[in-house]
């Protein structure tokens, strides 16, 4: 039998169109002869799981070239399959020439669920392949790992690279286990291990610069991924030498000199970069995009460019696959008349828009808060409603809830091609793109531009850099902040606040002081920001306001991971050092318990450059007034922006810092004045900033407007 990959069927699965696929690899391994990778990874795809298992194996059989890939679609054969003993001989003799390695033996014993199966599949491995001690013990912490007991791995992992330095996987597999857990120093030593035995290797570079990463440690971070670069010429790694950037940052010249990396591939791309694509550089490497999510936390400048720039690069590297989606997958519009008007029907007049809200962070998240008001009390009578959540999201109470307010729910997979064949075959008018950069190739989505419409909004309060999304709604609120020429997208003014928020939504259930172990005798400031948002420039905000008394008492929120923690201390204790004397962090805590907490505040800080947003709209009807300062920047000014929108008479709104200092002293020795600020914000943003029917209608308006235009004037 000749072995040639059939091209046809690669590139279906490829676009996600796996039915077709399956039928061209069938019809070709049936006329032709040959045999690839495509026949079992579409049967396996469309749930054909013990005839995928028995393709693969019989593929293994024929040749070695994809083995790795055969042994994936095993694995996921067997997270629906309960082999038989029968079943496991079959397969070890089919396979007893091809010597599996133990980590692939162990992938494929974690699968399967039988206790006595797993142990008889393990057996009969080891006898076919002849294992060594050694490795008998590697499988048994590699299938400990995949199987959620880190401990037994750990432990097992550690003990064989102490026996052998020179065993990479043991040492590779203790470190991948560290590092998961925040022990980046020892995850190192053993990266460090390996490489000094084998200087090239490409998984310990890449846990190396990971635990660098972790670290803030982004200078060397980069050289990492430099020599990463020169090893697998892979687009990922080369993005990871100029684009990597800080969690937090030491001081504002560090955190300029890592964006001037942005600069280095935008000179790139202008020069005729060439790059190898998306899809070669995932198979190279493990490690994700590296993030511009930090660019708009650098501080008060345009991010614009940068932005533009991260796209660009992205895009260039997914242009073959975004190009091959986009024709796959374009839409079916109605050619234009003789006198360029588009023939639409009656029924494509009158039937429901439908629009679609995407997003991974539908859950107990803040984006989820913004956007919930808008998604539940859109017009069911011309919206169809539909909710996508994409891959690794996080599945609780929130996101059942607003799966409820939905007409139709829809799970998207780690499969980029079957996700666009989802969004397509779903006809969306108007795809809502609610936070584009959270998460690293968060954007490739966006290329192919499978809806007829694409949208986004203040999800992440600044441009996305892609010409790919239509329109960016941005309240009039923020009319005098970022023009249209720091937006990629078409700025669409809506009226009335910027979300509709529901006051009843959340209760109060007032806690003391001693439930969160606070001192009764100080004056509580809270700045219960993520510590990213909290600018190198503010350390001295905070230090000069701790001076104002010994009283003051800041409150400050944990980071979820411990090394952003220590090291935004370790800066603190340097940069402001009374700061750091009268700081307090409190435990994580439930919405309920952050309610609380606020309630029994004093006054809380705005901080610059990148302010308050969900936080503020959620606490301003049972905490104490936020101090902040002006900007003509939309992300750092939500809370100026709604104390004139709710009408606050003298609202505590600075110009630079020492007004905003002086504000706070103000407010710290002019109790009466706080207690009454206090009153009114609760009062007027009860019917103004919460339940804003404008902004409801307004984005209605412009929905149907946008529809509208669509029918009459939709670029082919």
């Amino acid at each position: 039998m000749d072995h040639k990959p059939d091209s046809r069927a690669r590139e279906l699965c490829r676009l996600g169109d796996y039915r077709r696929a399956a039928r061209c690899a069938i019809q070709t391994a049936h006329s032709l002869g040959v045999l690839d990778i495509s026949l079992p990874l579409s049967l396996s795809k469309l749930g054909r799981h013990r005839v995928s298992a028995k393709a693969a194996i019989g593929l293994i059989h024929a040749t070695k070239e994809q083995l790795n890939q055969a042994i994936e679609v095993i694995e996921q054969a067997l997270n629906h399959l309960n082999p038989s003993k029968e079943e496991i001989d079959e397969s070890l003799r089919y396979l007893a020439f091809v010597k599996l390695t133990p980590i692939a033996t162990a992938a494929i014993a974690s699968r399967i669920k039988d206790t006595e199966v797993r142990e008889y599949y393990l057996e009969r491995s080891i006898s076919t392949y002849k294992y060594t001690n050694h490795q008998k013990t590697l499988i048994q912490a590699y299938i400990a790992r995949l199987r959620g007991d880190l401990g037994t791995s750990l432990s097992l992992a550690q003990e064989l690279a102490q026996l052998d330095s020179k065993s990479s996987d043991a040492s590779l597999l203790a470190g991948s286990i560290l590092s998961m857990n925040g022990h980046t120093y020892y995850a190192r030593r053993y990266a460090c291990l390996v490489l000094r035995n084998h200087p090239k290797d490409v998984k310990a570079l890449e846990l190396l610069g990971l635990c660098l990463y972790k670290e803030s440690r982004w200078r060397a971070a980069r050289r990492v991924f430099g020599i990463l670069y020169q090893i697998n010429k892979d687009d990922i790694s080369l993005a990871s030498t100029t684009m990597l950037l800080p969690k937090i940052v030491i001081n504002s010249e560090d955190l300029d000199l890592a964006v001037n990396g942005y600069e280095e591939i935008a000179r790139l791309i202008s020069s005729g970069l060439s790059l190898i694509g998306i899809e070669a550089s995932l198979e190279k490497t493990g490690v994700a995009l590296p993030w511009s999510f930090y660019l708009p936390y650098q501080g008060s400048v345009p991010v614009k460019r940068d932005l533009e720039t991260a796209c660009a690069f992205i895009r260039l590297s997914a242009k073959d696959l975004v190009e091959d989606i986009a024709s796959y997958y374009k839409r079916s519009i109605p050619p234009p008349d003789s006198s360029g008007t588009r023939l639409v029907n009656k029924e494509t007049k009158s039937r429901k828009i439908r629009i679609a809200f995407i997003s991974r962070c539908f859950s107990f998240h803040s984006n989820l808060e913004a956007h919930y008001g808008l998604i539940q009390n859109i017009n069911r009578n011309i919206f169809h409603v539909i909710i996508i959540h994409r891959p690794h999201t996080v599945i609780d109470a929130d996101q059942e809830i607003l799966n409820d307010c939905a007409n139709q729910v829809v799970y998207l997979t780690d499969d980029f091609g079957a996700s666009c064949r989802m969004i397509h075959s779903l006809r969306i008018d108007i795809l809502f793109f609610t936070d584009i950069g959270m998460f690293p190739l968060d954007s490739v989505l966006t290329m192919p531009h499978l809806a007829t419409i694409q949208v986004t909004s203040w999800g992440l309060p600044h441009t996305t850099g892609l010409h790919e999304i239509d329109y960016h709604l941005r309240s009039a609120l923020f009319h005098d902040c970022e023009d249209q020429s720091e937006y990629t997208e078409e700025l669409l003014e809506t009226k009335g606040y910027f979300g509709y928020f529901d006051y009843n939504k959340h209760k109060l259930n007032p806690l003391t002081r001693d439930y969160f172990l606070l001192p009764p005798d100080r004056f509580l400031v809270g700045c219960l920001q993520s510590l990213h948002k909290i600018h190198p420039e503010f350390d001295d905000y905070l230090e000069q306001i701790s001076q104002i008394d010994p009283s003051i008492l800041i409150i400050i929120s944990p980071s979820e991971d411990d090394l952003i923690m220590e090291r935004f201390m370790k800066r603190i204790k340097k940069s402001a050092p009374t700061a750091y004397r009268q700081m307090c962090i409190v435990q994580r805590t439930s919405l309920s318990d952050f309610f609380s907490l606020n309630h029994i505040l004093d006054l809380n800080l705005d901080t610059i450059h990148y302010g308050s947003g969900i936080s503020f709209i959620q606490t301003t009807w049972c905490g104490p007034p936020y101090v902040t300062q002006r900007s003509n920047f939309v992300r750092a000014g939500v809370v100026s922006r709604s104390y004139q929108f709710a009408g606050i008479k003298d609202p505590p709104i600075a110009s630079d810092k020492q007004e905003y200092i002086k504000l706070v002293r103000s407010l710290f020795k002019d109790r009466r004045r706080l207690d009454l600020l206090r009153l009114e914000i609760h009062a007027k943003c009860k019917d103004s900033i919460y339940n804003n029917r404008e902004y409801l209608e307004s984005c209605e308006a412009a929905f149907a407007s946008m529809f509208a235009r669509s029918l009459g004037n939709v670029d082919c």
